[in-house]
């Protein structure tokens, strides 16, 4: 895995969302730790990294940010960083998501404390994911899979944190369809997506392939 070409595109990743202009510079450092331990970048392209994005992030003007990040001790690598200008024009003019590719899901479930949801599709963007379900019938329940009480979280084999960007619905007759957002976009590494959603009747686990590849016992 080159940790130093995924390490700068969740960067550019996090500040192609408009709803992540706060980009956590903690959980960035965290993600490059991480790396780092694993053997997938040097100690001095970390650094390097860290240092640009505190540069980028200062002379965006994204001072709470850097405010934030001083109480937590900064990069600590002493770098004197510079603005990278990819950076700078995701922040100043997001891109517009690129779709790559829809991998179909139908004939999988996904339950959820009672519920059970039909699985559509996953949609992958260049800077998201979007999960698509629907469930049929007289049974509201189904709203439960998407309350904002809800926490969802997600991870990649290849080492991507996902985020809940939220999500939303329609109802036509009796068929709910409903879609679920996560950010950021995967790289193209990534081989195996897992989502992870907390109900009062414990975690839901749904795994899904980003590839053709076939996992066995991929339902719940």
């Amino acid at each position: 895995m080159d940790g130093r070409a995924y390490l700068e595109k969740l960067i550019a990743d996090g500040f192609a969302v408009p709803q992540r202009i706060t980009l956590d510079r903690s959980e960035v450092r965290g993600i490059a730790l991480g790396l780092l331990a694993a053997g997938a970048i040097a100690r001095s392209d970390m650094e390097r990294i860290l240092a640009d994005l505190d540069e980028t992030l200062k002379q965006a003007g994204l001072l709470r940010v850097m405010r934030a990040e001083k109480l937590l001790g900064g990069s600590g690598s002493g770098l004197a960083g510079v603005v990278r200008p990819e950076w700078m024009r995701a922040i100043d003019e997001p891109p517009a998501p690129v779709l790559r590719r829809v991998l179909p899901l139908v004939g999988r479930t996904f339950q959820v404390g009672h519920v059970v949801e039909n699985l559509i599709s996953l949609e992958v963007w260049s800077t998201l994911l979007r999960l698509n379900l629907a469930h049929g019938g007289e049974d509201h329940r189904m709203t439960e899979c998407f309350s904002q009480a809800l926490k969802w979280k997600g991870w990649d084999d290849a080492g991507t944190q996902y985020r809940d960007a939220g999500g939303s619905g329609t109802l036509v007759q009796s068929l709910h369809a409903r879609n679920r957002a996560f950010t950021p976009g995967p790289s193209d590494h990534a081989r195996l997506l897992t989502l992870v959603v907390e109900h009062d009747d414990g975690p839901a686990t749904l795994q899904i392939p980003l590839s053709d590849l076939v996992v066995d016992g991929q339902d719940n």
